[in-house]
């Protein structure tokens, strides 16, 4: 069976790369829509809330404006018989859904190896640019035609 190593984060911290850097550099005001007495917040994957730093609020916004920005790009074929159909931060994750075909040999498998091989697909940088926001990682596969849904998850912890 064919395995997937394909990382849609990756894709958009390098492939955006110049346009996040401007609007982090830019100061660009935090997306966030978590506030608590006047401060900034965001949700983590494990319910909490972390509050932010400014830094945190202008790398978040930044993040968030390269996602929009993908999405209107979506679907997009990304390799391996995979299709990128929507990107999202929700719940402490930033969550890629794809779609692949049904009589596809792909593996989704959700084992360290798999996990450990995306995070060196998306690089050193990209991976402390998330850790930095104590986000997570959830890649959501469906079947198409078939409604069978699978995940890869990877906790901030696991960062």
């Amino acid at each position: 069976m064919q395995r997937s190593n394909n990382c849609f984060i990756h894709y958009i911290f390098t492939h955006h790369e110049k346009t996040y850097q401007n609007h982090i550099n830019a100061g660009v005001g935090t997306g966030c829509r978590c506030t608590h007495g006047g401060s900034k917040s965001t949700d983590n994957a494990d319910g909490t809330r972390t509050e932010l730093t400014p830094q945190q609020e202008r790398h978040l916004k930044g993040l968030e404006m390269e996602i929009n920005k993908l999405n209107k790009q979506l679907p997009m074929e990304t390799g391996d018989g995979l299709t990128l159909t929507k990107m999202e931060l929700t719940d402490g994750y930033m969550v890629s859904t794809c779609t692949y075909p049904a009589d596809s040999d792909l593996e989704i498998d959700n084992s360290p190896e798999s996990k450990a091989a995306i995070l060196q697909t998306a690089g050193a940088a990209t991976v402390k640019r998330i850790k930095d926001l104590n986000i997570g990682l959830k890649y959501i596969y469906q079947e198409e035609g078939t409604g069978k849904t699978q995940e890869i998850v990877i906790t901030p912890e696991e960062m």
